[in-house]
């Protein structure tokens, strides 16, 4: 088999998963924000709390019924995983479920980040029938990376030798 095709069949589920558009569902702490439309407006399925439950239910409560959709869970409450009622029910149902870094940053850093990370979420889920925590980050490094600082001597080291010539043209007619 091709390298190609090898590749082709390791993107296909992914593919798969991300036209299924598999719900994210946010907790009470992202749910009531401005969260829910930002990412809906970048193309991703969003259930939130409010839509299905009261502020007062218990967590474990809605980590089992939110895992029995198969839903992904998105939270900045650390408590997910802390707590052993809350950790008991994400086994027992195999929730995949997300923790945001931060409680304090503004809905549209963290739909920013859930966005530009949504593929890597989809991997996860695909990859892992659960139970998982993952946690997502605001901040990232890995999307703006090789810093350059230009010089007319490296551009000659990699250009073609018209391009070459063409950078000594002007040096000789600047130094006049």
């Amino acid at each position: 088999m091709s390298k190609k095709l090898k590749k082709q069949s390791t993107i296909l589920p992914l593919l798969r998963l991300l036209e299924s558009q598999t719900p994210i569902f946010l907790d009470r702490d992202q749910g009531n924000k401005r969260m829910p439309q930002l990412l809906q407006e970048a193309g991703i399925t969003v259930q939130w709390h409010s839509q299905r439950f009261t502020d007062t239910t218990q967590d474990d409560v809605w980590i089992r019924d939110v895992a029995k959709q198969g839903w992904i869970i998105v939270s900045s409450d650390k408590g997910l995983e802390t707590d052993p009622d809350n950790r008991l029910a994400v086994i027992e149902s195999k929730a995949k479920v997300f923790i945001l870094e931060e409680n304090n940053a503004r809905a549209v850093h963290w739909a920013s980040a859930l966005i530009v990370s949504r593929d890597r979420i989809y991997e996860a889920v695909n990859d892992n029938e659960g139970p998982f925590y993952m946690n997502v980050l605001r901040k990232s490094t890995s999307l703006v990376w090789k810093f350059r600082v230009p010089s007319v001597e490296d551009s000659a080291a990699t250009a073609s030798p018209a391009d070459v010539s063409k950078v000594k043209t002007r040096k000789s007619n600047s130094a006049e």
